[in-house]
């Protein structure tokens, strides 16, 4: 159940677009990886930078 929330919240994390609620989220999202690790869940994820890289080639700009 805890892998479900884990991985829908980063999910949402990877979705949002809004810089302010993506910062507010960002010790919300840490902490329940800490948690995940410490329980032993594999959780998929990507470095912020990556995700960031993802938007821009979606709104057609390619990085540098």
């Amino acid at each position: 159940m805890f892998k479900a929330l884990v991985d829908a919240l980063l999910a949402w994390h990877r979705r949002t677009s809004y810089a302010v609620m993506a910062a507010l989220s960002e010790g919300f999202v840490v902490t329940v990886l800490v948690l995940a690790e410490r329980a032993g869940i594999q959780v998929e994820w990507q470095p912020a930078g990556f995700a960031e890289v993802g938007r821009l080639y979606s709104q057609g700009f390619p990085p540098d």
